[in-house]
């Protein structure tokens, strides 16, 4: 391998998407320890990343995956002009594969991905039926890529017992939702037993803030909870109970104790949460997830 090569990183998707490719960017980058390794993301994922600000050295390329031919080809010179030795395509999307097809004519490089365009390809099981992170981590692997799992810092459990709990959804993934009743119930359940409940999410939910029940070991940090808070708390709380969100894949790679509540679906295994002290309830119909059984299952994992 030469000397300080110029890596392309490509990642697209959801922030729960990114949070699940964590760990491999940072493999990534303590494999080639380059200072010329790029990162191609929205905008959004350009300004997550230097939010949660992880050490990361990265380059950014933006690709706000317009569908205007000209910008799209003005992204393709740029990428194609860069030179790159290696791309890493951690999206594996038709849209990449498309990036990909015209990448490969340009300089002999690694091109890492499940595409068929690619020369160092991952071929993935069948759809769902893996999770993201275990993809990922044997895709690189064909590039002799070891994992290094990121560190986001110590692990400090706080004495007063702290379960996170992550009520809502994007607008998008409000079907997503269990009912905030149910989860009013379980945080009863839950100050019974000695537990202080804190509440994190988004501006997309701020219309649970007035249904949310009132106790004073209930912590609102409903918009107020950035993900610099979401990092500290989680490396601070007994376990976390979540929707299937970004958050939730951000706490669980941060290895804190985590019970996903999902509705049944073709994603179910390869989104759920990834750490040995988590638990997914599922059902079809996602208002049928009993709290006696989420909040036994609590009880059983936190630490």
């Amino acid at each position: 391998m030469k000397n300080n090569p110029k890596v392309l990183i490509i990642k697209h998707g959801s922030l729960g998407d990114i949070f699940m490719a964590l760990d491999a960017i940072n493999s990534i980058q303590k494999h080639f320890n380059s200072n010329n390794i790029y990162f191609c993301t929205t905008k959004f994922g350009k300004k997550t990343l230097l939010e949660l600000d992880l050490g990361f050295n990265l380059k950014f390329i933006v690709d706000d995956r317009k569908k205007n031919p000209i910008l799209l080809f003005f992204l393709l010179y740029k990428l194609i002009t860069h030179n790159f030795d290696y791309i890493i395509d951690l999206q594996n999307s038709k849209r990449t594969c498309f990036y990909i097809y015209f990448l490969r004519f340009f300089k002999k490089k690694y091109i890492n991905s499940t595409c068929r365009f690619a020369n160092y390809r991952f071929i993935p099981p069948i759809h769902g039926t893996q999770h993201v992170k275990i993809g990922l981590e044997k895709q690189l692997e064909i590039l002799n890529i070891k994992k290094k799992k990121i560190y986001f810092g110590e692990t400090k459990i706080n004495k007063n017992k702290i379960a996170l709990i992550v009520p809502g959804s994007s607008t998008a993934g409000i079907l997503k939702r269990w009912p905030l009743e149910k989860y009013n119930e379980l945080m009863k359940k839950l100050i019974g037993v000695g537990y202080t409940c804190y509440v994190i999410g988004g501006e997309e939910d701020l219309e649970l803030k007035q249904m949310l029940l009132k106790d004073e070991k209930i912590v609102d940090l409903i918009k107020s909870s950035p993900w610099k808070k979401v990092i500290e708390l989680s490396l601070s709380s007994s376990l976390a109970i979540s929707n299937d969100t970004s958050n939730m894949h951000l706490i669980s790679n941060l290895g804190c104790p985590t019970i996903a509540i999902m509705k049944d679906g073709p994603l179910t295994i390869s989104n759920s949460p990834y750490n040995e002290l988590s638990f997914t309830f599922v059902n079809k119909n996602i208002k049928n997830i009993n709290v006696e059984n989420v909040f036994l299952k609590a009880i059983e994992i936190a630490r």
